[in-house]
This record gives C-alpha cells, structure tokens and sequence, in this order.
C-alpha cells in the first residue's frame, strides 16, 4: 500500500474522507483506476476506500497539503461530502498538517507526555 517515495514516519498523516455514497459504490467498481492516479500524486503513500464513503488516505504533510487532495479528488470526480461536520473535520486537518510541518516531533503538542520531562521529588 503506497508508493515507492521513502517518507519520514512523522510527516505522515491519514485522514479520513467522506465521499457521498451515490459515488462510493462506482468507485469500488473502478478502485484500481482511482488508486494508480492518487497514488501517482507525489506525497500520498496509501489509500483505501469502501462502499460506505469513507476514503482512507496518507500522505506526506511536507509534500501535499490537504487541500490539495480535495483538488485532486474533484479533478476525478470524487468530491467530498460538504456537511457542516466535513468543513470543520477540513479546517482541523489543515490546521494540524501545518503544525505537523513546522514541529516534526508534534505528538508532544496534543496532549501525550513529552519522553525528556524532569522527574518530581515526591
């Protein structure tokens, strides 16, 4: 699953995308001719996609940005599900992504421990 670029494990992300349902059952119908484009696109190492609608998709955040794949994904005529919930799931995504590129070790940030915390006296 993915292409032959060699990316650094903590640039990559996957994201889940809705694609209407109408859609998603012709799709699966044409997987591979879906799945040979997107994985062509410089910075997406994998995907999978079902008959619910869900796309499943990693790519690199310092190659590709987010909305980037939304361009691609329409230019094949897959576009997104534009429920209110999708605009904000896009707008967190971007948001991370970018603070993925500019602070390589972004897990410290989001919540988890940072492994070079100084040990409390009790």
């Amino acid at each position: 699953m993915g292409s032959q670029y060699n990316q650094p494990k903590d640039t990559v992300v996957t994201r889940i995308i809705m694609i209407p349902i109408d859609i998603a059952s012709s799709v699966i119908d044409d997987e591979i001719r879906y799945r040979e484009y997107l994985l062509a696109i410089p910075g997406i190492v994998g995907l999978h996609i079902d008959a619910t609608g869900e796309l499943e998709i990693s790519y690199d955040v310092n190659v590709i940005e987010y909305d980037e794949i939304l361009v691609h994904l329409e230019k094949i005529g897959l576009p997104i599900s534009y429920s209110l919930w999708e605009h904000v799931k896009s707008a967190w995504f971007q948001y991370v992504d970018a603070a993925t590129r500019t602070k390589p070790t972004h897990n410290a940030g989001y919540g988890r421990h940072s492994h070079n915390q100084t040990k409390h006296k009790h």
